[in-house]
C-alpha cells in the first residue's frame, strides 16, 4: 500500500494514531512454571537514605509480600527516567512467561531489521505491526515471529538491550522475562539506547499509546498499571495475559508522564489460574487482583519519589 492513507488493518480508535505514525517516515504444577517460587520482596531497590525515597520501596516490598502471602507471585519495577531512579520488588528473582509482552520484542526486531537493510517498510506490514501493539493481535505476532526466525527475534532484542535475564522459547508467549528486564527494555526504547532509529521509536510509542481498552480477542486490557499511568498523562501500555499450569498470568506494563518520564512494570502469576482460554477472557477477578496489587505498591504522588539512585 502506498501513500499515507489509513491501512485496512487499522480500524476504530487506533486508526488516527497509527496513520500519523505511518506517515512519520520509516523508509530505511503448584508453581506457575517449573522452579517458580514466591520471590523475596526486598530485591533490587536502591536508596541513598530514608528520606523521600523511603516510603516508596517499602510500599513496593509490602505489596509483593502480601501478594505472596495470598499465593500470588509478583514482580514490580519502577523507573523515573528524569531523576535516574530505579526501584523494584520481586523484580529480579523470578522469570515469568512473557505472554503478549513478547510483542514488544517482535515489533522492535522487525523495525530494526528493516532499517538495517535500508529497505522501505510495506505500509500494510507497518500498520499490522503497530496494530499488534495497540490491540495485541496474535495473528500479526505469529506472522512476524515466523518471518524473524522465531526465538532469534528475542535473542537479537535481548542482546541489543542488554536483557541478561530474558531468554527465548519455541513459542513466543513462553519467552522468559523479569520485571527488571522489561523495565530496562522500556528505558532503552524511550532513550534510543536499544538501537532503534527515531522514526522506529515513534512507531513503537504511537502503537503503545494507542492501546485499546478491548483487545483483538475481546479481552479487557484496562487493568494493572493502566489507571496509574493514565493519571500521569500520555500513557503507552502493553498488557499480557494467559494461563499456564494452575496460574493466571496478568502482566501490565508501560510508560507515562511528560517526555515519557515514568516506566512501570507489573508481572503477576496469580493463584488460582483459569482452566481455559475462554474462562480466562471472562475472568475479570484476576485482572482486578492485578490492579489492586500494583495500586497498593504506589504512593499517592509518584513524582515525590526522587531521592533514589541508578537505573538497573
Amino acid at each position: 500500500m502506498s501513500g499515507c492513507s489509513r491501512s485496512g488493518l487499522v480500524r476504530g480508535a487506533v486508526g488516527g494514531v497509527l496513520a500519523a505514525a505511518i506517515c512519520a517516515g520509516l523508509t530505511p504444577g503448584e508453581t506457575a512454571a517449573p522452579g517458580w517460587s514466591a520471590a523475596p520482596a526486598h530485591s533490587a531497590f536502591k536508596a541513598e537514605d530514608d528520606g523521600p525515597c523511603g516510603p516508596f520501596p517499602d510500599a513496593l516490598a509490602t505489596a509483593v509480600e502480601r501478594a505472596a502471602a495470598d499465593g500470588d507471585i509478583v514482580g514490580i519495577a519502577f523507573v523515573d527516567r528524569e531523576a535516574d531512579v530505579y526501584l523494584g520488588a520481586g523484580d529480579t528473582e523470578v522469570s515469568f512467561p512473557a505472554a503478549s509482552l513478547t510483542k514488544l520484542f517482535i515489533a522492535d526486531d522487525y523495525l530494526h531489521r528493516r532499517a538495517a537493510t535500508a529497505t522501505a517498510i510495506d505500509r500494510e506490514m507497518l500498520a499490522g505491526v503497530v496494530s499488534m501493539l495497540a490491540t495485541s493481535d496474535d495473528g500479526g505476532a505469529e506472522l512476524l515471529w515466523t518471518l524473524g526466525g522465531g526465538p532469534a527475534v528475542v535473542e537479537r532484542v535481548a542482546e541489543r538491550y542488554a536483557l541478561s535475564a530474558t531468554s527465548a522459547a519455541d513459542a513466543w508467549w513462553d519467552t522468559a522475562v523479569t520485571a527488571a528486564d522489561v523495565a530496562r527494555y522500556y528505558d532503552g526504547l524511550l532513550s534510543g539506547r536499544g538501537g532503534l532509529s527515531a522514526p522506529a521509536r515513534q512507531i513503537m510509542i504511537a502503537g503503545l499509546q494507542a492501546t485499546t481498552p478491548v483487545a483483538a480477542d475481546g479481552f479487557d486490557q484496562d487493568f494493572g498499571v493502566w489507571a496509574t499511568l493514565e493519571r500521569l498523562g500520555g500513557p503507552g501500555l502493553k498488557q499480557g495475559w494467559m494461563t499456564t499450569g494452575d496460574r493466571t498470568i496478568r502482566h501490565s506494563t508501560g510508560f507515562g508522564g511528560r517526555d515519557h518520564r515514568y516506566v512501570l512494570v507489573e508481572l503477576a502469576a496469580l493463584d488460582p489460574g483459569s482452566p481455559s482460554v475462554a474462562d480466562d477472557i471472562a475472568n475479570a477477578g484476576a485482572s482486578a487482583r492485578a490492579t489492586a496489587i500494583v495500586e497498593a505498591a504506589l504512593p499517592a504522588r509518584i513524582a515525590e519519589t526522587a531521592a533514589c539512585v541508578s537505573t538497573p
